[in-house]
């Protein structure tokens, strides 16, 4: 009897282990494609004109000399 649990045990494990890495590789692949600068487009735009890329981000020494999208 105790053989037999623990060969369901280890079936229950490998399963877990790879449904976990099927999720974990879709996350990771989802998230490599969001974080490519070629395709990182604004959500819900239809056309890709360079006019609806997100802007870059600045390097700056203070906080008080950041500046923000959308400001002047």
């Amino acid at each position: 009897m105790e053989v037999a649990a623990a060969f369901l045990l280890v079936i229950i494990i490998i399963a877990a282990v790879i449904v976990g890495g099927g999720i974990y590789a879709i996350i990771a692949w989802l998230r490599r494609r969001q974080l490519d600068p070629e395709g990182d487009m604004v959500e819900g735009s239809s056309d890709a004109s360079d006019s609806q890329r997100r802007p870059e981000h600045l390097a700056v020494d203070t906080d008080q000399k950041s500046r923000f999208a959308g400001t002047r």
